[in-house]
């Protein structure tokens, strides 16, 4: 599987009962338990194996009299490199930005410049 950059575990799981340590579970109830302790490390794993990003604001919004700037940081969290490009649209604006071929745990800043005419605000009182 390194071979073709693939993650992969063994698909042998067990825990700390003794009729786990066969490859053949002898009991439902053993089972169960196998899968209960080992549920989360796998989802976890299954959701990082996945495309995943993160966002992160850089300091304070600017704002002048007609827009306000935005400074962020996107940031590949997720176990794979990134192939394809994320086009990503501010809501109720039309400020866009791409983020495109980031490694794992590459980040890339980018700033977005918003009119100040083109954002909605609904306020409700």
């Amino acid at each position: 599987m390194k071979e073709f950059n693939i993650p992969s575990v063994s698909p042998e799981l067990g825990n700390d009962n003794i009729f786990s340590t066969d490859f053949y579970l002898p009991y439902d109830f053993v089972a169960r338990e196998v899968l209960r302790d080992n549920h989360p490390w796998i989802e976890f794993t299954m959701k990082k194996l996945n495309d995943e990003m993160t966002l992160n604001p850089i300091g304070q919004v600017t704002e002048t009299p007609s827009t306000y700037v935005l400074n962020f940081t996107v940031t590949n969290t997720g176990l794979t490199s990134w192939t394809q490009c994320y086009n990503l649209t501010v809501l109720n604006t039309t400020s866009k930005f791409s983020a495109c071929n980031l490694k794992v745990r590459e980040s890339k800043t980018f700033s977005i410049t918003m009119n100040k005419s083109d954002l909605i605000f609904d306020s409700k009182n």
